[in-house]
């Protein structure tokens, strides 16, 4: 899914006021969030650095880092924050379990499947 295609299907279920250049932010700061939690923790990370998505990033052509069948996790983060912006607790709270369900999903998945990096650990005598 790209930029574009979910800020798209978000804005389609909701119609919302809310300029691209934050719903990009949000996006570029959830594909951080996944690089450093997810993919920066095992050896075979698809991308070696994150590049924050900014108004200059192309927003047909770049892809998201999850994608299907978890990649609909954007379009309920894209809307939990719409409603916590619009201070829409109940609402809030709905999409972001939504949200939470299919990134619990995807970075189960990965941790499963992808060698993890060994990191030292003190040891106690």
């Amino acid at each position: 899914m790209t930029i574009r295609e979910a800020i798209n299907q978000a804005d389609d279920r909701l119609n919302n006021k809310i300029p691209d250049d934050t719903k990009i932010k949000w996006l570029s700061n959830l594909d951080h969030n996944i690089f450093l939690n997810v993919f920066a923790r095992h050896k075979d990370s698809p991308i070696e650095e994150f590049t924050p998505y900014t108004e200059d990033t192309d927003l047909l052509t770049t892809e998201l880092l999850v994608g299907s069948p978890w990649d609909e996790m954007y379009i309920y983060y894209l809307k939990a924050k719409y409603h916590q912006e619009m201070h829409e607790i109940d609402r809030y709270n709905n999409e972001a379990a939504q949200y939470a369900e299919l990134f619990g999903d995807f970075k189960a998945y990965y941790n499963r499947t992808h060698t993890p990096i060994e990191e030292a650990r003190e040891v106690y005598f």
